[in-house]
């Protein structure tokens, strides 16, 4: 088999400024063009039945022979404009405006117009403030808004197309695969445009102490309106799903925090600096899910990153059924719809009951109006994302250490590192996984646990019963927040009178770290970061000497 692909990117800007300063008035003028396309093409060829796997080649096979080829293609074009205003270095007004246009979507609503304002104002430099100046260095409040678009969608998701194929079918005429249509066209939208991204800022920057602190605060909202998403549902008689308009709507607020402090105690530098920002995302509208609200899809209301679970409510114990022949649940002992449970299963709070489900755990119809015994247990979204910076340095040795972590995350992890044996009965049982709910003598009718408060609940042969035990529920609930030293790195810049002998200005040697350390409390082997079991994050050690003439 034989392939080859390969990818073109061009792009032209063009831009020219203008400056006049007035008094105190200073005035800058931007105007400007830019052009991108990217073209993307593919071939394959293969012929079966090789003569010899030493000698791979087409023209080393005698059997039939098959080729594919593909490509696509976008391109964008737009103008923007930018001016630029301040009057005495104290009040600082910028507009901006583009007019942007996209291949990828139809002609009649190719192109979008994107404009933005910002404004600040240096109080520390007003006449007023002057008693601060003795320790007050900067003070800057600022304000913007601006719009945005968003074209991340297939380059041909306003055209119908079909797939053409030899091998998708099993007719066979003279010994050659027919050729047929693979899929029919889809329906497509000849008016869905940009998704425009609106952000609205206020800020605020201040230095004090001689510059040896600086603080930057912001807070920002963000409304993403006219998402890309399968529009309104069409009916099953229709036989095929909605095509991609400009159907939801989602806003998000967050904010971000930086303090950073740069002092010198005798000979000894040293600097801090912290960093720390949140955010939260709300969906405010999807028409293709507004009536029946599925937990499935995006509905009015979702906040992003939800996770819907059950909470748990300890383990089923002998004494929840009326006898050990017919496993009968008592009056009142809540049961799990579809799963016959036992001692050591997990119990479920009931939140919630209706007419065909009363006492009995259920998802009801998936939705938001009737999810059954569910709620929403957690968030997958990272918060209160930080970051620590901590330097020191003398006598030409400088230390530079770098932290970062998430404050608050929950996941739903479920692999065998989550539950014994998860998945196949004949996997290992890994380590920290052999807590699990056990009888003292079942064989003789004694069903009392030897461990009530396991971590895990009893195990079953061809795991039975493990679709309700370990269902999405707040009791293995995963903390995903951590703190990683994430770099360490000591130098040493040799003195300029010792690198004037060897003809050199400047050299230094360093030895650096990365990822040193991670805590968390998640399963060894699953990375916070990313929250997957692979290939692990590295740690790498690094060193080496640089040196200018």
């Amino acid at each position: 088999k034989f392939t080859t692909d390969d990818t073109s990117y061009q792009t032209f800007n063009a831009y020219t400024d203008y400056s006049k300063s007035l008094g105190k008035h200073n005035i800058k003028l931007l105007l400007g063009y830019n052009y991108e396309t990217k073209s993307y093409r593919w071939f394959n060829a293969e012929r079966e039945n090789l003569i010899s796997n030493d000698l791979a080649g087409l023209g080393q096979a005698y059997g039939e022979k098959y080729n594919g080829s593909g490509q696509h293609s976008w391109a964008t074009m737009g103008y923007f404009a930018r001016i630029n205003y301040n009057y005495d270095e104290r009040y600082l007004l910028e507009l901006n405006g583009r007019y942007d246009g996209s291949s990828k979507f139809p002609k009649s609503s190719r192109f979008g117009f994107f404009p933005s304002v910002s404004a600040g104002w240096q109080i520390a430099q007003e006449k007023f403030m002057e008693s601060t100046r003795n320790w007050l260095d900067g003070l800057k409040i600022r304000a913007s808004y601006g719009v945005i678009g968003n074209q991340n969608v297939n380059p041909y998701t306003f055209t119908p197309t079909m797939s053409v194929s030899n091998k998708s079918t099993s007719w066979i005429i003279d010994n050659t695969y027919v050729t047929s249509i693979s899929s029919l066209p889809a329906l497509v939208s000849q008016n869905f445009t940009w998704e425009k991204v609106g952000t609205v800022n206020v800020g605020l920057d201040i230095n004090l102490f001689n510059n040896r602190l600086n603080g930057v605060f912001e807070w920002y909202q963000r409304n993403t309106n006219g998402m890309l998403a399968p529009g309104v549902q069409l009916p099953a008689v229709v036989g095929a799903s909605a095509p991609y308009q400009n159907t939801a709507d989602m806003r998000t607020r967050g904010w971000e925090l930086s303090l950073n402090w740069r002092d010198q105690i005798g000979k000894v530098g040293y600097r801090l600096g912290f960093n720390l920002s949140d955010y939260k995302s709300k969906i405010t509208k999807y028409d293709d899910n507004a009536t029946t609200k599925l937990l499935s899809s995006f509905y009015p209301g979702q906040v992003m990153g939800e996770i819907w679970g059950y909470i748990a409510d300890g383990y089923y114990s002998v004494d929840d059924f009326e006898d050990t022949s017919s496993w009968k649940l008592k009056e009142g002992i809540t049961s799990i719809n579809g799963y016959n449970v036992r001692p050591g299963d997990v119990k479920f709070k009931n939140l919630r009951d209706d007419e065909s489900s009363t006492n009995v755990i259920t998802s009801g119809d998936n939705t938001f109006d009737n999810p059954g015994d569910r709620k929403v247990i957690g968030n997958t979204t990272p918060r209160y994302q930080y970051g620590i910076n901590l330097g020191a340095n003398y006598a030409g040795f400088d230390l530079n250490v770098i932290l970062q972590g998430t404050g608050k995350r929950d996941y739903w992890i479920s692999n065998v590192l989550t539950f014994p044996m998860n998945g196949d009965n004949f996997i290992p049982l890994f380590d920290g996984l052999s807590d699990y709910w056990m009888p003292k003598d079942p064989d003789n009718g004694d069903w009392t646990a030897v461990n009530p408060n396991a971590k895990y609940p009893r195990l079953y042969g061809n795991r039975g019963n493990s679709g309700s035990n370990l269902r999405q529920s707040d009791k293995y609930l995963s903390d995903a927040s951590y703190l990683r030293i994430k770099n360490i790195t000591l130098s040493y810049n040799l003195p300029k009178k010792w690198l004037s002998q060897i003809f050199l200005s400047q050299m230094k040697a360093f030895v650096s770290v990365e990822n040193v350390a991670t805590f968390t409390s998640l399963p060894s082997g699953i990375d916070p970061e990313r929250i997957e079991w692979n290939y692990p994050a590295f740690r790498t050690v690094s060193f080496g000497i640089n040196f200018t003439l």
